[in-house]
């Protein structure tokens, strides 16, 4: 349907063209032809507006989309460095292993951990510019950080088991993962540095590579 003014701008310049060819009388001939190439103009001009305007909207769709990334990307990497810290704390627990000692482990956890993502959280409707797999990686996200944090709170409750610490590892390093989704669909080229580490890697390799203790 977008093309249809183009499409009847041609038919009138071939019917023209035709009137001209096949015209008996010359005058009444140029006259009509005249007539359907004027129709023909209008529809043509009609069209070219319509593709500039079209362009226009497509642009300034990539430029909001462009913007509204770079503020999801700057808080997916407070949230990633965050978890790195949670998910190291995790690590030296395991390592540890001494029964008895895992609640102060756990507290840094609560710490380290985000309270959510807010600056996302409040965006709304506006992320419905984004693809449709960017915007269910960053609900699964946070869902699944929303369930991470009532484990950890609910722990840290009674007495923290072992188990408890295995439990909330996982989850940690299941999050990670999602959480690595998110920079795949956002913002893919996103780097990330690991204090004591002299290169920069891509952050969903690094938080993949945590996630599973390849750290």
């Amino acid at each position: 349907m977008k093309n249809t003014d183009l499409g009847l701008a041609i038919l009138l310049v071939v019917l023209g063209l035709w009137s001209i060819y096949c015209a008996t009388d010359t005058a009444a001939a140029a006259a009509l032809a005249g007539a359907l190439f004027g129709g023909a103009a209008i529809l043509l001009g009609n069209w070219i507006n319509r593709l500039n305007e079209s362009r226009k909207a497509r642009e300034e769709l990539r430029q909001r989309r462009s913007s509204l990334e770079k503020l999801i990307a700057a808080e997916l990497v407070i949230v990633a460095s965050r978890y790195l810290n949670a998910k190291a704390r995790l690590d030296i627990a395991l390592s540890a292993g001494v029964p008895g000692s895992f609640a102060p482990f756990l507290d840094d956890v609560s710490r380290y951990l985000p309270p959510g993502t807010p600056l996302t959280s409040t965006l709304g409707a506006e992320l419905l510019i984004l693809e449709d797999a960017a915007i269910d990686a960053l609900a699964t996200f946070q869902g699944n950080l929303a369930m991470t944090r009532m484990n950890v709170d609910q722990a840290m409750k009674g007495t923290v088991s072992l188990l408890d610490i295995m439990l909330i590892n996982n989850l940690i390093a299941h999050d990670m993962g999602i959480l690595a989704e998110c920079f795949e669909r956002i913002v893919p080229d996103r780097e990330l540095r690991m204090p004591g580490k002299q290169q920069p890697e891509l952050a969903s390799k690094l938080l993949r590579r945590v996630a599973a203790g390849n750290e």
